[in-house]
């Protein structure tokens, strides 16, 4: 009898336990983000299988780890823009002069340039020559002229070899009688080596003959009024004929009789 009245306090016991576990709440099946793995995968699984779109998953972003001090990279230099630089004018004279006896109708002149070219004119007879890679001559050449002596040149002596130079870059520049035995025996060589030898105008004959070890260079001309013409390459002043002087008529006269 007694049994009959616990099993009614036990089934009401069961039951109110049942209400209170019903009135917890229970996790959103339909909620990803609070679904257990296990939930997670299911829903997936039936989503998939439905055909419905899935939920969008988070983006899980890089983390970043915290790297050394930066260095600073080295900045380049701007470049500066140099002065223009200014063409060389090979054709810049170094040193120029002209060797002259009026009386002889002699008349030649040398030219250097910066690209050591030398450039011989007779102005006689219009003849010119160029000769490159002269740059010890036009060394020695100037070299002379930056010591040279001169003397006024006289105004009645058409005999007397007048010489002009200038060396445009150091400023130097002259002109007068050349009395200098050795400059005036260089010179005459020079230019007769390279321009031929000079003979008066109208001459007939005409004769040089070069230097030896003891004597200088000498020319010797006769001219077609008869004139006998002879001066030394180092003389300061050439003895000029006489008008009317035969010699030269006679020398040639006895060497046609040879």
């Amino acid at each position: 009898m007694q049994s009959r009245k616990v099993w009614p306090v036990l089934l009401l016991g069961i039951l109110i336990l049942g209400l209170l576990g019903c009135g917890e709440d229970a996790p959103n099946a339909g909620d990803p983000s609070t679904a257990t793995p296990a939930g997670l995968l299911s829903l997936v699984t039936a989503s998939a299988a439905d055909g419905a779109d899935l939920p969008p998953l988070p983006t899980l972003l890089p983390t970043s780890t915290g790297s050394g001090p930066v260095t600073p990279q080295p900045t380049r230099a701007t470049a500066t823009v140099g002065p223009t630089a200014t063409a060389i004018d090979f054709d810049q004279p170094v040193v120029s002069l002209t060797y002259a006896i009026p009386g002889l109708g002699l008349e030649r002149s040398l030219a250097g340039t910066i690209s050591s070219n030398i450039i011989l004119s007779d102005l006689a007879s219009g003849s010119r020559l160029t000769k490159t890679n002269q740059a010890a001559v036009l060394l020695d050449v100037q070299q002379v002229l930056e010591n040279i002596e001169l003397v006024d040149y006289p105004a009645d002596c058409p005999g007397c070899v007048r010489l002009d130079y200038s060396l445009p870059l150091s400023g130097l520049e002259g002109s007068g009688w050349l009395q200098d035995e050795l400059i005036l025996a260089s010179l005459e060589n020079y230019f007769a080596a390279n321009l031929g030898p000079h003979f008066p105008a109208d001459t007939v004959v005409g004769l040089r003959r070069s230097a030896t070890a003891f004597f200088a260079a000498h020319t010797l001309a006769v001219t077609g009024d008869g004139r006998l013409w002879f001066w030394s390459a180092a003389a300061t002043e050439v003895s000029l004929p006489a008008a009317g002087d035969t010699q030269g008529t006679t020398l040639i006269a006895a060497a046609e009789q040879l």
